[in-house]
């Protein structure tokens, strides 16, 4: 094979990739940016003076140097070897494995075990019996504002989308009645969408090889729940939000099928602008990488995909269809407030995030190290595949692209928002995020071993062929077993994660009742309460309003922002100040209230005094009275 064979291809191959890696992770370390903290944001990087952008810095040159190594190999032996950059024709054994009446069967199955297993994943409020007043306030104390006629964003701030926040629990009251169990059991139907939509995504992905598909369902289903029987910390969280990143991914790994059908080819391609746009609307950080995603795979179609000029000129226009119909929706959920959410998010919040709940990512924590590791594979993985299909078409740039992604469409898009996802884990490096941001990439190094890898060694050794279809049933068989277990084991698993039925008092901290009692007969109509300790589910709990534009101090981060919180307590003559208790987002990442915010706290103690203590809470109120 022109001085190399079969034998020693993947290793030479593999050097690059051994060598980047080798040099990125010896490199982590060196790679710093001066830090500048203008906004004076009290955190846990600016407590050390670290630049939150060295750990994307450090990421990008982790997973790009095996490439750049890679590129380097080529173009120094593409002549002199060339056998060694020559296509593998790598197959794709995944028959469709069903049709007709089967198909709809098959269907129906796959999405009803995609329904248990979202059930048996108790969501993160489900395992927890009383009220998280932080995250469960997060979004019940906003719903109070939206409730209250106030305008997002202009009126009262939140960081993780309109929809997600104030909205879905209001929907829950509409459906359920007003109760802190009606917005749980509206989460746990939402994580039932996301894992149908993972399934329905799966399907697409394996080209509707239902045994595949049932496979990675039922793998993915009990990584999620292994925590519930070895009590260790998540490792493979589906958020509920991500059933637009499922539903993104569908319709991308769909479009190039939906080619021959011109009207159908219409609702895709609406469907292609609208889902990354819409994202807006529920789930800011994932319309970030949905847009940036839509950013780069719409060219591609409109380019190399979608060759006739009919169909990519209906295409265009559906899915600018789509977009304006996402931005309509935002701005109507908005309540017209288009500027303030544009001038937060766009411009406000970038500026000061990660210097405020940021960590420093751990790479030498072998749970950290190895998702970086993936990615870095994986990435290097789709570009060894370009690099292959470039060397088969005489290094002719576009006729490779239009190959390339004829043949890795899915995986290339999975490899894109993996390393786009992972920038949430960048930001707030614990072992959570992680987690919830790393399954894009894990489903990719599935796709890529079960889709090529398999079949090669099946083509080789006959009897892997039998061997991979009896562990595939084996899965299956054990899966339904797995699911029939955990029902049975947990027989609480229905009524904690659908709790509509239960009144607030089953969830709501004893230490806080008496606290909640006093402040409903002490609070006369008009009056305005806030607290400092970032508990926003007190303004559920008395129904009222946050008089301040940021209902969760811990977001007032920035020195002016501060000075807002003191404006807008001046402007409602607040009266009563929950000054601190025993939560502990009182002390966020370790961090005091009191440290954050001085320019708040010096205000309160200067027009404020000490009013009652009860058990946990300390009441703070008006020096006048």
């Amino acid at each position: 094979m022109n001085g190399i064979t079969m034998r020693y291809r993947t290793l030479f191959i593999s050097i690059p990739l051994l060598c980047g890696i080798a040099l990125g992770t010896f490199a982590w370390d060196k790679i710093v940016l001066p830090f500048k903290n203008p906004l004076g944001i009290v955190g846990t990087l600016s407590i050390i003076r670290y630049n939150p952008a060295n750990d994307v810095l450090r990421f990008l040159v982790y997973i790009t140097v095996p490439i750049f190594f890679l590129i380097l190999l080529y173009i120094f032996l593409y002549k002199k070897v060339p056998s060694l950059f020559a296509s593998t024709h790598l197959k794709e054994s995944l028959p469709e494995n069903a049709s007709g009446r089967k198909v709809c069967l098959c269907i129906f199955l796959l999405i009803m075990l995609s329904v248990f297993f979202a059930i048996i994943t108790p969501t993160f409020h489900a395992n927890m019996r009383y009220t998280d007043t932080f995250h469960e306030g997060e979004c019940l104390g906003t719903a109070v504002s939206y409730a209250a006629g106030k305008v997002p964003y202009k009126d009262f701030i939140f960081l993780h989308g309109v929809y997600y926040e104030p909205l879905r629990p209001l929907l829950a009251f509409k459906l359920f009645g007003k109760s802190i169990g009606a917005h749980r059991t509206s989460l746990s139907l939402h994580q039932i969408l996301a894992f149908v939509a993972l399934g329905i995504m799966l399907l697409i992905i394996f080209k509707r090889n239902f045994l595949y598909a049932f496979a990675a369902i039922i793998v993915i289903g009990i990584a999620c729940n292994k925590n519930r029987l070895l009590n260790i910390p998540h490792f493979f969280i589906i958020p509920q939000r991500d059933v637009l990143t499922f539903s993104y991914i569908s319709i991308v790994c769909a479009m190039p099928s939906l080619r021959k059908n011109i009207w159908v080819l219409c609702l895709g391609s609406f469907l292609f602008g609208f889902l990354p746009f819409g994202a807006f609307i529920y789930s800011l950080d994932r319309a970030f990488y949905l847009t940036a995603s839509f950013c780069i795979t719409a060219p591609i179609f409109f380019l190399f995909l979608i060759k006739q000029r009919t169909a990519r000129t209906v295409s265009a226009v559906s899915a600018l269809a789509g977009i304006s119909t996402a931005f309509f929706l935002l701005f109507i959920l908005l309540r017209g407030g288009i500027k303030d959410f544009f001038l937060f998010n766009f411009i406000q919040l970038p500026q000061y995030k990660e210097l405020m709940d940021g960590f420093v990512y751990p790479i030498s924590n072998i749970l950290f190290y190895v998702p970086c590791l993936i990615i870095a594979m994986n990435t290097y993985w789709i570009a060894l595949q370009f690099l292959r299909e470039f060397h088969a078409h005489r290094r002719h740039f576009k006729d490779a692209c239009a190959s390339f992604f004829e043949k890795y469409l899915a995986e290339f898009s999975l490899a894109l928002m993996g390393v786009f996802f992972f920038r949430t884990a960048l930001g707030r490096s614990d072992i959570e995020h992680v987690a919830a941001s790393f399954p894009l990439s894990c489903f990719l190094s599935g796709v890529i071993v079960s889709k090529y890898f398999f079949p090669a060694l099946c083509e080789k050794f006959r009897s892997m062929n039998t061997a991979i279809l009896y562990g595939l049933y084996s899965i299956i068989t054990y899966g339904v077993i797995w699911c029939a277990y955990m029902f049975c084991r947990y027989p609480i698993i229905l009524p904690d994660s659908f709790p509509a039925a239960q009144s607030d008092s089953a969830f709501i901290p004893e230490n806080y009742k008496r606290t909640i009692t006093f402040l409903q007969e002490n609070l006369k109509e008009n009056d305005s309460f806030y607290t400092l300790t970032s508990e926003a589910a007190w303004y559920y709990f008395l129904d009222r309003p946050s008089p301040s534009r940021f209902p969760v101090l811990w977001y007032a981060a920035t020195e002016d922002f501060q000075r807002a919180v003191v404006a807008d307590l001046k402007q409602c003559n607040t009266r009563m100040i929950l000054y601190s208790s025993n939560h502990w987002a009182n002390h966020i990442d370790r961090i005091s209230s009191k440290k954050r915010h001085p320019i708040v706290f010096n205000y309160i103690h200067n027009h404020y005094r000490f009013y009652k203590q009860i058990d946990d809470q300390e009441l703070w109120i008006k020096r006048s009275e």
